[in-house]
């Protein structure tokens, strides 16, 4: 039987292999994947869901954008400014009334 953190693991290996690691600036590409395993890790264990990950609009970035009981939790690995690309996604999707929090590290 598979323990529960080598189901971690694999899932933030999934998700740092799959991230796009020449668009971070200042982070090396070590401190990054760490920053995701943990996000990853911490965000299982609650047992949200990753709706999506690396979102580009014209007002920045989001690294990820997950969902756990009716609220959505936006993070940014080394973003100055969240606000502006969180109101271009909510609005692009219409998405209203509904709690949010912005985490960047």
């Amino acid at each position: 039987m598979t323990s529960s953190k080598t189901k971690y693991q694999k899932e933030s290996s999934r998700l740092a292999d799959s991230a796009n690691l020449a668009k971070i600036r200042c982070l090396d590409d070590a401190v990054y994947v760490q920053a995701v395993y943990l996000l990853v890790l911490f965000f299982s264990t609650i047992g949200a869901k990753l709706l999506l990950k690396n979102y580009e609009c014209p007002l920045g970035a989001i690294d990820m954008v997950v969902k756990h009981r009716g609220r959505l939790f936006f993070i940014g690995i080394d973003r100055d400014n969240l606000e502006k690309p969180v109101n271009y996604y909510l609005k692009r999707y219409g998405i209203r009334g509904i709690e949010y929090d912005v985490v960047s590290l």
